[in-house]
């Protein structure tokens, strides 16, 4: 509306002093190197006091790729110099928009209202097999540097976002086929309803799920939010805790040792992980040379990885629970596409890539190309050519052997964005590194009792006059926790539900051979719990301390009272370490004299929202051999250990099988006999 009467501008001159120390700006240049002045973002941050630079350039006018430079105005780096930038690119699934190069899989990328302590981040699974986190899922987590009034804080934020993950892709009667929101009938399913897309749509499947949860515990406000978000992420199916990626490993009789990486995602936009000639990474140590690689050499489907992959044939929501419905047709197939990267002592013209094995119908969906589609991929080096420190990396285009079409699945490439009245095969995983490695079935193995095996390799190592064969298996983390791209994993409704919130609490916990893993309570008020079992050579236990809810850093441990040793860090590891659960922290000690009253303090251990629980003190009276806790090993101690001999070990008597072997016998008894007439001060 037009402005009527009378009206004065006046212009305040800023006094305050502005609390930016760096001006940073985002430069644009053509291909050609030239400037592009006009789409360039270069706000001054020491006038507007804004640590941000905004803006939507419009660069389609100057070529299909342009160079982006991030730069610092002011020449004199201050005292306190910025150690971290982040950009944020809004590419809202735009057709071939976005990095070209220097590109990270699982580069933390959530921000904004997701990012939030009290917030629920929700990643996306498709509905339709296979079992993985979608690319598109914002990964995390989340640093956060400064508190709200902009003071940089002494030691970061980490907020483990996404926190869980549900389903996508499923029908809905409310958006109409379209491309944003991602809408489309897709040919996964045999109806004409259009299938909504995105963590948008993942999101109000939690939301329902976290209502379920919140009615089987006793309705409204029986439940914190932060104890839904607990029960959600304790309950999650087992999941890839390394996303993105895959390994394997494998040793020839020499000591030759062939070791593979794989990092890929299945990015249907730009492409990134089916076009990343360095994707795969092969290399080798020992002696001799690696002659020959192959993978799946035995060209089936049951070695070819994809192990959660196949085709659903039923229609209504209980079919997802009836086995028969599902034709589980595992497998990835090789295509003529082959890469080669960057290089570290071995020559292209020294590897020779070759395919075999070829894929019958329906896998190879046209009769008149037959090789179209093979199960195996055969690499040989030159004699000599790729010896100890040397590194092949290649990328080799590849399929799911069958995908979750109906009625029958086939190995085509379908539509990489949505095609307005038709189906769509939307969001393929085919190069992902997940799909190489073992996989979990939802809804049938929540406990992950039952996970699918990589995709096989063998292949020759020649060691002056001798060949010698490896064989190995590519493999994913599977296990429970978080995960940067589907945070603690996917919504197991029927465990969460029917789920109890953990207790907190200390235990002494000892592995009893093949008997199992036993826990001995350490209270922390009231009477200290009394550790009776040996700890071995090394004087060796383990406490595990219990959060009420997942942990996101392990914290510190000291002894505040006793004798003993924070053990050392295991190799790659740390003590203390994150587990069993999500909502553990496990420390382990050594030298833990005998007949002592022990206190270790566990602090600084902080929750997936950045908040730092109160230090805990767990107190262990040891006095080995003790078996009735009494704080005297005497003749009732022996005699009760007499009493347990030939006894299965269990969780009543595993106090008596004190060396911890698993059996109950007279090596439990004489150690019982030697510590007679020893007291807990």
């Amino acid at each position: 509306m037009p402005t009527h009467g009378p009206f004065s501008i006046k212009v305040n001159q800023a006094n305050a002093t502005s609390t930016m120390t760096q001006d940073f700006n985002v430069l644009y240049f053509d291909s050609t190197g030239n400037y592009i002045a006009d789409q360039s973002l270069t706000t001054n941050n020491f006038i507007n006091n804004r640590p941000i630079e905004l803006d939507i350039p419009a660069l389609s006018t100057s070529g299909t790729q342009v160079q982006m430079v991030i730069s610092r105005s002011n020449t004199t780096a201050p005292a306190n110099a910025a150690t971290q930038l982040k950009y944020v690119f809004f590419g809202n699934g735009t057709r071939n928009c976005g990095p070209a190069e220097y590109t990270s899989y699982t580069m933390p990328v959530t921000f904004g209202h997701s990012a939030a302590a009290g917030a629920n981040s929700v990643a996306a699974y498709d509905s339709f097999r296979p079992n993985i986190a979608q690319y598109f899922s914002s990964t995390g987590p989340v640093t956060i540097y400064f508190d709200t009034n902009n003071n940089r804080l002494a030691t970061p934020q980490i907020r483990l976002k996404p926190d869980v993950a549900a389903a996508n892709g499923v029908n809905n009667t409310f958006f109409p086929l379209g491309n944003i929101p991602v809408e489309a009938d897709t040919v996964y399913d045999p109806d004409t309803f259009p299938n909504f897309y995105g963590t948008s749509a993942a999101s109000p499947h939690a939301a329902a799920l976290a209502a379920l949860v919140l009615q089987a515990h006793g309705g409204l406000h029986s439940l914190t939010p932060q104890q839904v978000k607990t029960i959600l992420q304790l309950t999650a199916f087992p999941h890839d805790l390394d996303p993105q990626f895959a390994t394997g490993t494998a040793t020839a009789a020499n000591g030759g040792t062939v070791s593979i990486q794989i990092s890929s995602d299945s990015d249907t936009n730009l492409g990134l992980g089916s076009n990343d000639p360095n994707s795969w990474n092969v290399s080798y140590t020992g002696p001799g040379y690696l002659k020959t690689l192959n993978f799946n050499p035995e060209g089936t489907p049951q070695t070819g990885g994809n192990g959660t992959g196949g085709n659903f044939t039923g229609f209504t929501p209980m079919d997802f629970l009836t086995p028969a419905l599902y034709k589980f047709t595992p497998g990835m197939v090789f295509t003529s596409k082959f890469l080669v990267g960057n290089l570290v002592g071995v020559n292209s013209a020294d590897v020779t890539h070759t395919r075999s094995n070829p894929a019958s119908a329906p896998s190879n969906p046209d009769p008149s190309n037959p090789t179209e589609h093979e199960w195996t991929l055969n690499l040989t080096f030159t004699d000599n050519s790729f010896t100890a420190g040397d590194i092949f990396r290649f990328n080799a285009g590849r399929k799911q052997q069958q995908d979750a079409t109906v009625p029958q699945g086939l190995t085509n490439t379908g539509a990489s964005a949505p095609v307005i009245g038709t189906g769509a095969s939307l969001f393929r995983a085919d190069s992902t590194a997940d799909l190489l490695g073992d996989g979990v079935f939802i809804p049938e193995d929540p406990n992950g009792t039952n996970i699918q095996p990589g995709m096989t390799f063998n292949g020759t190592i020649v060691d002056g006059a001798t060949t010698y064969p490896f064989n190995g298996r590519l493999k994913n983390k599977i296990g429970h926790g978080y995960s940067v791209l589907d945070g603690f994993g996917f919504i197991n409704a029927e465990a969460a539900t029917a789920a109890t919130l953990p207790v907190p609490g200390v235990v002494s916990r000892k592995t009893h051979g093949a008997a199992g893993t036993f826990d001995l309570p350490l209270p922390i008020n009231g009477t200290a719990g009394l550790e009776c079992r040996s700890g071995g050579a090394s004087n060796a236990y383990t406490l595990v301390f219990t959060f009420d809810r997942p942990v996101a850093s392990n914290g510190n441990a000291t002894v505040t009272q006793g004798s003993a040793t924070i053990a050392p860090a295991p190799a790659g590891g740390t003590n203390p370490s994150t587990g069993p659960n999500p909502n553990q922290v496990a420390v382990n000690l050594t030298n833990v004299t005998n007949a002592q009253h022990l206190i270790v303090t566990l602090s600084n251990v902080q929750d997936t929202s950045g908040a730092t629980f109160p230090s805990v003190a767990a107190r262990m009276d040891v006095l080995v051999a003790d078996t009735n806790a009494d704080h005297f090993v005497d003749s009732a101690d022996i005699a009760q250990t007499k009493s347990k001999s030939g006894q299965a070990v269990s969780a009543s008597n595993f106090r008596e099988d004190l060396n911890t072997d698993g059996f109950l016998d007279s090596a439990d008894i004489g150690l019982v006999k030697s510590k007679s007439g020893t007291t807990l001060p």
